[in-house]
């Protein structure tokens, strides 16, 4: 029943009601903002996340699949960094491979945050990131994708 302008008003944190929706997982709320106002998914909130991020950051898997795919076009160069190194870190890597199969320059993108880690460094360290026999896991598309 709001505006489309109003949509966008941010609390004092700096969220809209997009990203609110989007850090408590809920769908439905989501969808219904998008159809009304698609420039939402531009809209950063608190510390500069934007919606997919946040979604991310909070372990939301299946938010955060439907915000990628509704903004991937509009992520920058470092919103694309940050969202997969934020995958690979909450593990969510059935996202982090539909983004490093749209931008394999992600292969060898260095984090700012964790000491100019590829990737490849964080992984190593996670041996259930490296699947089992019958599953390639991420470390092995990951290096498919540097060759």
């Amino acid at each position: 029943m709001m505006n489309v302008e109003d949509l966008a008003l941010q609390d004092v944190n700096g969220n809209t009601a997009l990203c609110i929706a989007a850090a408590a997982g809920s769908l439905d709320i989501v969808q219904i903002l998008i159809q009304k106002n698609k420039s939402l998914l531009s809209i950063r909130g608190g510390k500069d996340m934007t919606p997919a991020y946040m979604a991310v950051v909070l372990g939301q898997s299946e938010m955060a699949w439907h915000l990628y795919a509704e903004s991937n076009t509009m992520l920058e160069k470092t919103d694309r960094e940050n969202l997969f190194f934020s995958c690979i870190n909450n593990c969510l890597y059935d996202l982090a491979l539909p983004l490093l199969n749209d931008d394999r320059t992600l292969a060898t993108a260095r984090t700012k945050s964790q000491k100019y880690k590829t990737a490849l460094h964080i992984l190593a360290r996670r041996p259930s990131a490296f699947g089992g026999s019958q599953s390639p896991g991420m470390w092995s598309r990951l290096t498919n994708s540097c060759e």
